[in-house]
């Protein structure tokens, strides 16, 4: 006889994937997978005030969230947005009128 309320969800991984539980576990796997975010940003995007953005927890161990590695992995990678502004233009080189007009002005200065 199988209790339905501990059975696992069909779909569900029990054995291959292990659980994160709580948000510094979560925060250095996320960062040692190329994500760098800290316990205590993850701890906002998961309060209730902040609607949801939080990365989805599968449940609760005690009162600290418990996370699968792969679907936090797949909410860090919806996170990455467009790149934002224009790319940086390469500096302009001095040219040579500028520099003489620096030192003629020094030299009328001193006169």
């Amino acid at each position: 006889m199988t209790d339905s309320a501990h059975a696992p969800r069909s779909g569900d991984h029990i054995d291959s994937e292990k659980l994160l539980v709580g948000y510094a576990p979560l925060s250095k796997f996320l960062t040692s997978e190329g994500f760098p975010i800290s316990k205590s940003s993850l701890q906002k995007f998961g309060m209730p005030s902040a609607g949801g953005l939080g990365p989805p927890s599968e449940g609760y161990w005690g009162n600290l969230p418990a996370f699968r590695p792969s679907l936090a992995l797949a909410w860090a990678r919806s996170r990455i947005g467009p790149r934002r502004g224009k790319p940086a233009a390469p500096p302009t080189p001095v040219s040579a009128t500028s520099a003489q007009l620096a030192t003629t002005k020094s030299a009328s200065a001193e006169a």
